[in-house]
């Protein structure tokens, strides 16, 4: 009936949900031995350049330095008396959209995108690749949580059912199976 309905989801919260998102030690102790669940595919550094000028000159010798130079040169030579290059640097996974039109390659460059109207151009480069690694915790936390929920639920219902004997009423069953 209603009443063991909302026992079961009390208890079920309280043993399963409840536990699974306050229990660090538990859900620490779940990742370390699971780690292997939650990995990072091969990832890349790629750093996305603005150009802040409409010379096409400085533009064509910025854009062909930065597919020789480290980034740190690279804004060494020509941050220096005003601030010509603004850069963003994320980390991607292979076959993640954002470096899709780009080669997976270490200095790889993207094509050069003139904006005359903002007088502005952009780029992009791969910096440094990262083999397959583990996610952190922190990372990959949602997902811990999901699985250490899973672990929770099935542990519980097994110690249920050696504690308690578990008959199925075939005629009920029966009925309750979708045709």
């Amino acid at each position: 009936g209603i009443d063991e309905g909302i026992l079961l989801f009390e208890a079920t919260k309280r043993e399963v949900w409840d536990k699974a998102s306050q229990d660090t030690s538990g859900l620490q102790e779940f990742y370390a031995q699971n780690k292997k669940n939650y990995m990072w595919r091969k990832r890349a550094d790629l750093y996305t350049y603005t150009i802040h000028s409409n010379d096409e000159k400085t533009v064509n010798k910025i854009f062909k330095f930065a597919g020789k130079n480290k980034h740190e040169k690279l804004l060494e030579k020509f941050n220096q008396e005003e601030q010509l290059i603004t850069f963003s640097r994320n980390k991607y996974e292979v076959g993640n959209k954002q470096i899709a039109n780009i080669e997976f390659k270490k200095n790889a460059l993207s094509k050069l995108e003139k904006d005359q109207n903002n007088g502005i151009s952009t780029f992009s480069k791969i910096g440094e690749i990262y083999s397959k690694s583990p996610k952190s915790l922190a990372e990959a936390k949602g997902y811990v949580i999901a699985d250490y929920q899973e672990y929770l639920e099935k542990n519980w219902v097994e110690s249920l059912e050696k504690e308690f004997k578990v008959e199925i009423n075939d005629k009920v069953f029966k009925q309750l199976v979708k045709k």
